[in-house]
């Protein structure tokens, strides 16, 4: 045997090396560096000046002596929140065996190999956390970026603590996932520990209870305006939980492991098949989450047969998992929280709304999700499909409007007024019916076989175009849920009366929801009015 295959023998860990870099090598060995990093160079520095530019274009304005109070009063509690629901994320994603997602190989070869489960993880869970460093690092440019527009202090104070701060948290977050799947911690114990902090927190923001751990965190961000050393202790708790989940992540379970990868492989190719539908069902199977046995409440005698539907819907929301309704009342509380920042003033918290809203509505249209599963049926039924889909959208539109009651209680619970509750109580129903508008979009066109006829006619130099504005469109569409609070804010800055602000930005969001209504109730009809005009138009053009 020769010297150099008897040292690889004797140390697996360095044969385990020399055969991952090889598979580098040969992965890497096709990739035009020049190019690649060329793009890279572009994309960098048009995402850096757009940010720059989209900062300055929105004009909001800055926040004076009393705001500054308030927002060091409530900010590192909120903040503190976030850092909060990130722990509780990584727990239960640990627990259920998370968070890095093994090849295959990985997992029935290296991992049951006479090799350290340490040196066998370490490449997976350094590459892991590397891209999650990134991801926060850019996250807390921006958002460094769009304080230091509105708040005193340094702006690259701002961005450098802005960025420490994101980093710090998302490796917190890693960390508890490895932390609670080192030691195999239990997904009800896991659910149970990050509903404790999230609990706590809010108590928190809402002075209810003493000082919540994350909030020492929070205080972090906030340093540009007023330094708080209190902040070091959350920032050694974070360092501390995940230097123990790093030591710890190599007990991790081998079955969950395996579980883990083939869904999340699936899963990847779902979503790169922009299969929207397939990937939340995957997620759901991932997270164990099927329906409840028993329901939470009592169905509702069946009525006429133009009432079937609603029926069936309504039994399946009293069936809706606890960990869905958690779920659901979080992203209430995110989008109402940052629905009140747009009113006080710091525009871009619309989005944030905006993707918490339309993320909460591909939850609640699962009623009109799973009618799209089942194609035959309908085809078997003597009903217009359109009819029965566009009856799918009440009872999700209804579960909306309950958790935008939940985000109108965050929104107005810290400081309550007559026109913040008017306002509020507007927004809380357009954004509800816009999200399940923009969950609409989403489901129907994830189902839908047109796409292939589609792009016959059209050219092929708009194919890229089109793609961005399917993935744009759904979010957008719920975003314009939130424009009545955001006319509110922009008529408060006029001296105008909010309440005609947001009146008037009343009409734009119940057009778009009754809209995509009339869409999903009338698609079918029109595609086939559009193939047959298309076969006349081409039996025309055949003829002699």
């Amino acid at each position: 045997m020769p010297e150099e295959a008897r040292q690889a023998t004797a140390r697996p860990g360095d044969a385990l090396g020399s055969l991952r870099a090889r598979r580098r090598s040969r992965r890497l060995a096709g990739i035009a560096w020049l190019d690649a990093f060329y793009q890279a160079y572009v994309t960098a520095l048009l995402s850096g000046l757009a940010v720059l530019l989209v900062s300055g274009w929105i004009g909001d304005r800055h926040v004076g002596p009393t705001g500054v109070e308030e927002l060091m009063q409530d900010g590192p509690a909120a903040l503190g929140l976030v850092t909060a629901l990130v722990l509780a994320v990584g727990l239960r994603s640990g627990s259920r065996g998370g968070p890095v997602a093994l090849e295959a190989a990985d997992v029935q070869h290296v991992l049951l190999a006479p090799v350290p489960r340490r040196t066998a993880l370490w490449n997976p869970m350094l590459h892991q956390l590397r891209f999650l460093v990134f991801v926060a690092a850019a996250a807390g440019l921006v958002g460094g970026q769009l304080a230091a527009r509105r708040l005193p202090g340094n702006p690259v104070a701002w961005v450098a603590v802005t960025v420490a701060w994101a980093v710090l948290v998302v490796g917190g977050g890693v960390g508890a996932a490895w932390l609670a799947a080192g030691h195999r911690l239990r997904p009800s114990l896991a659910t149970l520990t990050g509903a404790v902090l999230v609990t706590w927190s809010v108590a928190d923001l809402a002075d209810m209870a003493p000082g919540a751990p994350t909030t020492f965190v929070g205080a972090l961000a906030l340093w540009p305006v007023r330094f708080d050393p209190a902040a070091l202790v959350g920032v050694a708790g974070l360092l501390v939980v995940a230097t123990l989940g790093l030591l710890s992540y190599s007990r991790l379970s081998v079955e969950l492991a395996q579980r883990r990868s083939l869904l999340v492989g699936q899963i990847r190719f779902a979503a790169t098949m922009r299969d929207l539908r397939t990937v939340m069902v995957l997620r759901r199977q991932l997270a164990q989450e099927g329906p409840r046995h028993r329901p939470w409440f009592g169905t509702l005698r069946r009525g006429p047969a133009r009432t079937h539907v609603l029926h069936r819907d309504w039994r399946a929301a009293a069936r809706t998992p606890a960990a869905r309704l958690i779920r659901l009342a979080g992203l209430g509380v995110v989008a109402g929280l940052a629905a009140r920042g747009v009113w006080a003033g710091t525009t871009p918290l619309i989005v944030v709304a905006g993707l918490a809203a339309y993320l909460a509505g591909l939850d609640a249209i699962e009623p009109l999700a799973a009618e799209i599963d089942n194609p035959h049926v309908l085809e078997l039924a003597p009903v217009e499909a359109g009819s029965v889909l566009a009856r799918h959208l009440v009872v999700p539109a209804l579960t909306m409007l309950g958790v935008g009651v939940v985000g109108f209680v965050a929104a107005v619970a810290p400081e309550p007024s007559t026109q913040g509750l008017a306002v509020t109580g507007i927004t809380a129903v357009t954004a509800a019916l816009a999200a399940t508008a923009g969950a609409a979009i989403s489901i129907v066109r994830s189902g839908s076989p047109d796409d292939a006829e589609l792009s016959m006619v059209v050219p092929p130099e708009v194919t890229g175009m089109r793609t961005i504005v399917q993935l744009v469109l759904p979010p957008a569409v719920a975003t314009i849920g939130f424009a009545p609070v955001l006319g509110a804010a922009k008529a408060m800055d006029r001296g105008v009366d909010p309440l005609r602000g947001a009146s008037s930005m009343l009409v734009p969001a119940l057009v778009a929801a009754a809209a995509v209504a009339a869409w999903v109730r009338w698609r079918e009809p029109l595609h086939e009015w559009w193939r047959t005009s298309m076969e006349q138009a081409g039996a025309r053009g055949g003829r002699p």
